[in-house]
């Protein structure tokens, strides 16, 4: 599931709202060659799951019931333009997760001898 932040007017009010969706795919056509082997392509559009709207107060509002169908095909094209950013994949690990190692005395080199 990807987000997207998209904005949109609610109610005559400019806001920008959430959007996650499942990405859709695309396979490009082939029009080289002879036109017996043109093919169009294949795909299938991006599907919106939910459209979230961040009040100040801190609470968050369903959207997708209260945009008009204009500004909800706005945000399908924008879902539909979507491309995965691979940079966005890198999660860093806790601090926790590294646990120290009883057996290591900091006072001492790699060979067991005493720093001072």
């Amino acid at each position: 599931m990807a987000t997207i932040q998209v904005d949109v007017i609610l109610k005559d009010v400019d806001v920008e709202v959430d959007v996650d969706f499942e990405p859709g795919w695309s396979r490009p056509g082939n029009r080289r060659g002879h036109p017996d082997n043109w093919d169009d392509g294949d795909g299938e559009p991006a599907e919106i799951v939910k459209i979230t709207l961040h009040l100040r107060s801190g609470r968050y509002v369903d959207a997708k019931k209260r945009l008009a169908a204009s500004e909800i095909a706005k945000i399908q094209k924008a879902c539909d333009r979507y491309e995965h950013d691979s940079r966005d994949d890198y999660v860093s690990e806790p601090d926790d997760y590294y646990e120290s190692d009883p057996n290591v005395d900091c006072g001492t080199d790699r060979y067991g001898r005493s720093r001072d």
